[in-house]
């Protein structure tokens, strides 16, 4: 029997719920954004193949450049548009960030929002067996791939990208411990200055400090540089929030004599 043209094009067409949905970068912060931000040359940026990079989601909007930790929430000038999956002051094996929708977002502003493991940027890992070590993992293609070291060595916390097992890491980012959130004895009104990540070649990539609230509180803020492309963005920004969920813990293991 002869077929129809388009019988076989319907019947190797893939379900749509095949494709996972992410929610685009303009959807979590409601902003539109301008020309696509230039990339510093390698090795800082690891920039991901078209292939890998959702519909509508490939550019970064440049312009948002500071972000602010807000309870469970990571704010940038629009409002929030990561969540946490649990305050820096919380102790657990996991922690986690997401990207907000929209819609969530708005919720976010008013009322409790529930942290929703399907749209999982980044897990970092607290093993039990390892001091001072922590495993960054992303969970989406635009991530970058393998495993980020986060480890606490010569007075440096140090940032080393594995691509893949069996290959040997990369140091990536460094930033010298102390300043906000530096120790686990600190004095918030005494150490507000500002902590920098630097790459490999020593360019700052990320500026960390705390800001003074509108309620007279500490804000954990960070400022990155306009150079950085949409991974590493969102990859420091989990590097960033992890070394503070170290820092908070270790200030709290020490007021709980631990």
């Amino acid at each position: 029997m002869a077929s129809h043209p388009g019988q076989h094009e319907a019947a190797m067409t893939p379900s749509s719920s095949m494709h996972e949905t992410i929610p685009t970068y303009t959807e979590a912060t409601s902003t539109s954004y301008s020309s696509p931000s230039i990339a510093p040359p390698p090795p800082l940026v690891l920039q991901p193949t078209p292939a890998d990079e959702p519909p509508a989601y490939a550019l970064l909007d440049e312009t948002q450049t500071t972000f602010s930790i807000h309870g469970t929430f990571i704010h940038n000038a629009s409002g929030p548009v990561y969540q946490l999956s649990s305050p820096l002051d919380a102790r657990g094996a996991y922690f986690r960030l997401r990207r907000l929708r929209a819609k969530e977002a708005q919720q976010a502003l008013s009322a409790p929002l529930a942290f929703d493991r399907t749209y999982i940027l980044y897990e970092a890992s607290d093993y039990p067996l390892l001091h001072n070590e922590y495993h960054i993992i992303g969970k989406r293609r635009q991530c970058l791939p393998g495993v980020l070291e986060l480890v606490l060595k010569r007075n440096k916390w140090r940032v080393t990208h594995v691509a893949r097992p069996g290959l040997k890491g990369t140091e990536i980012l460094t930033c010298k411990k102390g300043g906000a959130l530096g120790s686990s004895r600190m004095n918030w009104s005494k150490e507000v200055q500002e902590t920098l990540w630097k790459d490999e070649r020593g360019r700052v990539v990320a500026t960390e400090m705390l800001k003074e609230g509108e309620g007279g509180e500490w804000v954990p803020t960070v400022d990155l540089s306009r150079e950085l492309d949409q991974t590493w963005r969102e990859m420091v920004v989990m590097v960033w929030a992890t070394r503070l969920w170290v820092a908070f813990g270790m200030e709290r293991t020490v007021l709980e004599g631990g």
